[in-house]
């Protein structure tokens, strides 16, 4: 059996994704989608859409509170200086956000 080393992508969703699943508590997370792109201004950036359910569609803004800053902090023991920018999409409304199905 072969074992195949994580992408850089794979390493980068899996450590968005335990810092989004570790401080969001007010939805059940569905899904992290993360898109590493290149702005407008030639920046690298990381789209995260955090898909979720819960009965209000709407996650508790004191949860998401520094979350940047956490992420970062994981991303940067990953070599990764990317600015992740977040989106918070309802199950309801994450239509066809690649993954969210």
């Amino acid at each position: 059996m072969k074992v195949y080393a994580m992408s850089a992508n794979q390493k980068i969703k899996t450590a968005i994704s335990k810092v989004v699943r570790d401080r969001i508590h007010s939805g059940k997370i569905l899904d992290v989608v993360v898109n590493p792109e290149t702005n407008t201004d030639g920046e690298r950036v990381i789209y995260v859409y955090v898909i979720f359910d819960n009965e209000k569609n709407q996650i508790d803004a004191k949860e998401t509170i520094g979350i940047t800053r956490h992420v970062r902090d994981s991303l940067s023991k990953l070599g990764e200086d990317s600015f992740p920018v977040f989106y918070y999409v309802a199950k309801s409304e994450a239509g066809n956000i690649a993954e969210a199905k």
